[in-house]
């Protein structure tokens, strides 16, 4: 898997979603379906053959938690979540 930071330019043609869509997306994914309260986004990677995103999110509580999130850029939605 080829994964790439979003500031390469290549990728700002490539992908849909920005930044900023794809974490709104996952902040929302993690409060209202998984019900995560506290959370810090720590990493967005463009993975750009697969046209997804995979997000690292920091969750806040008893004691840390990373959690890593796949976004597919068609169509906005979380395809993969899982512990990171």
């Amino acid at each position: 898997m080829k994964e790439r930071s979003r500031s390469h330019k290549a990728l700002v043609v490539s992908m849909r979603m920005t930044i900023s869509e794809v974490m709104t997306a996952v902040k929302k994914f993690l409060r209202e379906d998984a019900g995560y309260e506290k959370l810090t986004i720590s990493s967005v990677v463009a993975i750009e053959p697969d046209s997804k995103w995979k997000v690292i999110a920091e969750i806040s509580g008893i004691g840390p938690d990373r959690k890593e999130v796949i976004v597919d850029d068609k169509d906005g939605k979380v395809v993969s979540y899982k512990q990171a």
